[in-house]
């Protein structure tokens, strides 16, 4: 099965390390517009793809304290943090594999996609979990997402630490998640550097 995508050399070891059976965590802070969510996603679909894993869970953060003013049931108010994980899954046309609600998993898809505040009591195991915008989660959310995770898990940390939004810098537990991995023979630390989307974007990344 091949996507077709074109991968620079960060983007190409940022797949790797995600395939590699002996990471069992691979934690990539990248650059607006590197295309870090469409790899991830598009690695996780392989590993389900080659019965490496049971499945995949996509958990994004939901700025919680504005999730409760968003009209609608659940599904509606979590439907505009699923963005990038739909625009990912569009590139490479997998737009079926989501877990629609009411379902009960891969009859319908293989990858459940929720906010992070749903997601305490539950426990992770044989599937790839990739936590985006990890910036924006506080260092004990991301404590919360990644106790859930077994070893048989594949687990991909991503997001940007010039991005942190919904808290503060100082508060944002990606940058300390990183240092606290970086030196586990079992993890993995990658880095995308190039904006693709184009001279704008690369400059406002760095305001």
């Amino acid at each position: 099965m091949n996507y077709g995508l074109v991968l620079d050399d960060e983007q190409r070891h940022f797949r790797d390390a995600i395939w590699d059976s002996r990471k069992k965590i691979v934690l990539c802070d990248s650059a607006a517009g590197t295309g870090k969510t469409t790899i991830a996603v598009a690695t996780a679909c392989l590993l389900y793809h080659y019965h490496l894993y049971d499945g995949c869970y996509y958990i994004v953060t939901n700025y919680s304290e504005r999730l409760g003013y968003l009209p609608g049931d659940l599904t509606s108010k979590e439907q505009p943090y699923m963005t990038p994980l739909y625009d990912a899954l569009a590139k490479i046309r997998e737009e079926d594999c989501v877990v629609r609600p009411g379902t009960d998993g891969p009859k319908e898809g293989f990858i459940y996609a929720s906010t992070d505040a749903y997601v305490l009591g539950v426990n992770w195991d044989h599937k790839v979990v990739i936590i985006d915008e990890a910036q924006c989660l506080t260092k004990s959310a991301l404590k919360a997402l990644l106790t859930r995770c077994s070893d048989t898990c594949k687990v991909i940390v991503i997001g940007s630490t010039l991005q942190v939004q919904g808290i503060s810098k100082e508060a944002s537990g990606f940058a300390d998640c990183i240092k606290h991995f970086a030196e586990k023979d079992w993890a993995a630390v990658c880095h995308l550097t190039r904006n693709y989307r184009g001279e704008v974007s690369a400059w406002a990344d760095k305001m």
